[in-house]
């Protein structure tokens, strides 16, 4: 059995873990404790990991800096399995909090310069002295920057930003530009070193050293690879929210190259010239993340984060190159949408719901702007009237229970829902800041009281406004905090893109290749007992898995989606051979094709160590296909988590590859093959997503 991390806290100190306070957690998804001794006098952090390949790569590199005489934190013990460690605590002081108040105003302080300047200069240290002896095959999930690391962020941006927006563009245009970004990110980067590849202020730390000297201490460097150093002075000085005006970068890229040449030979012309290209890419990189990061996980600093870099493409946008026109072109295109004009200087809605007693008065807004709605809900029976409710309100439950049962204030409030739903929309569309919504009763104590509390809920829910909820009458006073859904309406997402991860598929020598992962609301036990029960149906009764697993794959409305497409007829599974044989028909522009296609495969269903593999081997004579296979994995994650992924290769016959370009592939296979995994995913998760749920889904984009 692993060790705990109090049990490692023990091995290091000698002493039992007291208290175990959970640190902020950022766009990892290890957790981070900070582990006290019962008596106070020791304090470590300790980290519980998602991936050991990740922390095998972290512990790796972390030892290596350190032997190198870096400034990296200390591990100090770490567990078999290696999915907890315990590492020196470097205490509380971020680089991100320490210029907080430059950050906030755009002028810095000697003192938050002085802190700047160190860590370019540290950072120029850091890659090329790091990469000494290094070991670059230890790195996770890539051993270095290539072209396939290029375009994953690129495709990155594309589905979990740009598509989000609604913006109409050209895919084929767009994706020769990728390219052509690509080309000239991988042959102008001649310096390479150690690519820390997320080098930003919030992970570095500022630690007093042991002269009293405040120094930066550099962390989170698990995504780390062999690379060009432009892409992390990019990262550093191009950071979203950190706010550098022009001068002040100018002087710490000066100051890097100043400190690079005393490593490497630089050419500064040449250097700024590759520079930009890499500002560029990663400003995409780096929204591409916040929009997967912020919307699907749900963490506020990314969603705060966007107006920041959309500032940020603009102003790269005055100087942009001109060796990519039309992606430029789409760039700016996106940075004038509605959702993005003046997005930085707005402030966010808040809303005060109140109740109230009509003896006592309408209440004042305090906002200036005259108040807002004002329901009365005195037709409603009235629950004071009965002497067991006196010294009740409408937040307990026994007023509750009879106002529901009642019944009369339920459709009062749907109809108060609708009112009040169009204007907050229409408040937060405009930039408005303050809307005001009352309810008075006679004696502000149980209607009043109930239907704020629903009022309040109800739009905190929906739109994720901050709500301050007020209870005149009862003295009372709470606030609902604003929740991540309030810079949604920026950026909406369509159902799909919502449980998107990431998707990636290359063309090499007629070989398609798409990878595709996600994480799945549930344990890897659920998850492996789906995929049983399709292979039970596909034994049993094929009929139901097209309704259990292949909803939404067939004819689509969207005529681009239909060029290529199948009709499964029929299907036979021998188990004990892991063979399989399928019947179709192939359809070319909604046309039938090809008739009563038989393809056959072996299926190979195994375990290594938690995960399961699946993996399928098609074999097929004629002109459909050259070569197929691909792999299926299911990965416990946490306690209530897994992950589940696919590895898909598809070579077409002679004939088939004269007309299925990328794009083809794309608008046609692509799409249908995330939609397969997602299938098993919300199946996992408890929703069947039949034909008829991805219709309500498409209509709902």
């Amino acid at each position: 059995m692993a060790q705990s991390l109090s049990q490692l806290f023990f091995e290091v100190t000698g002493k039992k873990a007291g208290e175990q306070v959970a640190l902020t957690a950022s766009g990892s998804n290890r957790r981070y404790y900070r582990i006290m001794s019962e008596d106070g006098s020791e304090s470590l952090i300790g980290v519980q990991g998602t991936s050991r390949d990740e922390n095998h790569a972290f512990l790796y590199m972390a030892q290596h800096f350190l032997e190198l005489g870096l400034r990296v934190p200390r591990v100090l013990a770490v567990s078999d399995d290696e999915m907890n460690y315990v590492q020196q605590d470097l205490g509380n002081v971020l680089l991100f909090d320490y210029i907080a108040e430059g950050r906030k105003t755009g002028v810095f302080s000697a003192k938050e310069k002085d802190m700047l300047r160190k860590t370019v200069r540290g950072l120029a240290q850091f890659q090329v002295t790091g990469a000494k002896s290094f070991d670059f095959k230890q790195c996770y999930p890539q051993p270095e920057f290539n072209l396939r690391s290029i375009l994953w962020d690129l495709n990155y941006f594309k589905y979990c930003f740009l598509k989000a927006t609604g913006l109409d563009f050209q895919e084929d245009k767009l994706e020769n530009e990728f390219e052509r970004l690509a080309y000239i990110l991988l042959n102008n980067s001649d310096m390479t070193a150690f690519m820390y590849r997320d080098f930003q202020s919030r992970n570095v730390m500022v630690v007093k050293d042991e002269n009293g000297e405040e120094v930066p201490y550099f962390i989170d460097f698990q995504g780390g690879r062999k690379g060009p150093v432009y892409y992390d002075v990019a990262s550093f000085l191009w950071q979203a929210k950190a706010n550098f005006h022009p001068d002040l970068r100018e002087e710490l890229v000066e100051l890097y190259i100043e400190e690079l040449q005393r490593y490497l030979p630089v050419d500064k012309e040449q250097f700024y010239d590759t520079l930009k290209h890499f500002v560029l890419f990663r400003t995409m990189q780096v929204l591409g993340a916040y929009g997967f990061r912020g919307y699907f996980e749900k963490k506020p600093h990314f969603l705060q984060s966007i107006p920041f870099a959309i500032d940020n493409l603009r102003h790269l946008l005055k100087y942009a190159s001109e060796d990519y026109p039309y992606l430029i072109q789409v760039l700016k295109e996106m940075t004038e949408m509605k959702q993005f004009k003046d997005v930085g200087m707005r402030k966010p809605l808040v809303v005060r719901v109140l109740s109230f007693s009509y003896k006592k008065g309408i209440p004042a807004d305090p906002s200036g702007n005259g108040g807002g709605f004002v329901f009365d809900c005195r037709a409603i029976n009235n629950p004071g009237k009965y002497e067991r409710y006196q010294f009740f309100t409408g937040m307990d439950e026994p007023v509750i229970t009879f106002l529901e049962e009642d019944g009369e204030i339920l459709p009062f409030l749907e109809q108060a829902y609708d009112m009040v739903d169009f204007s907050v929309k229409r408040y937060m569309d405009r930039g408005f800041q303050n809307l005001m919504v009352s309810f008075g009763c006679t004696g502000g104590q149980h209607r009043s009281v109930y239907a704020a509390e629903k009022m309040a809920q109800h739009i905190n829910d929906k739109f994720g406004v901050e709500v301050q909820l007020i209870h005149r009458e009862q003295n009372m006073e709470r606030v609902l905090k604003a929740k991540d859904q309030e810079i949604l309406q920026m950026c909406k997402m369509s159902l799909l893109l919502s449980i998107l991860f990431s998707v990636l598929t290359t063309l090499s020598d007629g070989m398609f290749h798409t990878q595709y992962e996600t994480e799945v609301e549930a344990g890897a036990e659920v998850c492996n007992m789906v995929v049983d029960s399709m292979i039970y149906y596909l034994q049993t009764d094929p009929a139901k898995l097209s309704k259990q697993f292949f909803g939404g794959l067939g004819k689509q409305e969207d005529t681009h989606k239909n060029a290529f497409y199948l009709i499964w007829k029929a299907s036979e599974y021998q188990p004990e051979e892991q063979y399989s044989k399928l019947v179709l028909d192939v359809l070319v522009n909604e046309r039938p094709f090809l008739s009563d296609v038989v393809i056959e495969s072996q299926v190979t269903d195994s375990m290594r160590g938690a995960q399961r593999d699946i993996r399928v081997d098609i074999h097929y004579a004629g002109s459909l296909l050259k070569q197929a296979y691909g792999t299926f994995h299911v990965l416990q994650m946490g306690e209530n988590s897994a992950k589940i992924s696919m590895d898909v290769h598809v070579k077409f016959g002679w004939f088939f590859r004269i007309f299925i370009s990328r794009k083809v592939y794309s608008e046609t296979i692509d799409w249908r093959l995330v939609r397969f995994v997602t299938n098993i995913k919300l199946r996992s998760e408890g929703i069947v997503a039949d034909d008829v749920y991805w219709k309500t889904a498409a209509g709902q984009q």
